[in-house]
């Protein structure tokens, strides 16, 4: 939205979110290998703050009137880099916390989290940018947020492999 509402450019936004989609591809598959190798709140930790500040730079840029096509593309990778380490390092851990008779429906209840949070950003995005065009990149407060929580998750080891 901030590409076309700056440039008048579908084919600018489409570069963005393509983009952004190609970082979250490419990087899913090293993102579960870094899981394996590295303690889980490292990488939560990590995925956090690559995404915090790729979200603080564009409100900063939009602020400040510097928003480009290059800052902008610049922004979603290593935001979609912290997607992929954020997703793969946080989707095994309902079965090491959440007790064996619970997990099913912790289980539906967090995919069904996701599923509204999906179904509810856009719109509620495009909303906030006609109101005021910052207002959706303070979502950076969402993974401050994220970024304290693993700095308190507390997850009982896994069994090391013989």
């Amino acid at each position: 939205m901030l590409i076309l509402e700056t440039s008048g450019s579908a084919g600018q936004a489409g570069l963005v979110a393509g983009t952004a989609a190609v970082a979250k591809f490419v990087s899913s598959t090293p993102a579960g290998v870094f899981v394996g190798l590295y303690p889980r709140r490292v990488l939560l930790l990590l995925a956090s703050a690559l995404q915090f500040l790729a979200v603080v730079s564009v409100f900063a840029a939009i602020s400040l009137g510097e928003a480009h096509l290059g800052h902008l593309i610049t922004a979603v990778v290593p935001e979609g880099l912290g997607y992929s380490l954020y997703t793969a390092t946080e989707l095994p851990l309902p079965r090491r916390i959440v007790p064996e008779g619970q997990r099913r429906a912790a289980l539906s209840r967090e995919q069904s989290r996701k599923a509204a949070a999906q179904l509810a950003a856009p719109p509620l995005g495009g909303l906030l940018f006609s109101w005021f065009p910052t207002a959706p990149f303070l979502t950076a407060v969402v993974f401050l947020g994220l970024t304290g929580t693993a700095l308190t998750l507390r997850v009982p080891p896994r069994a090391r492999p013989a």
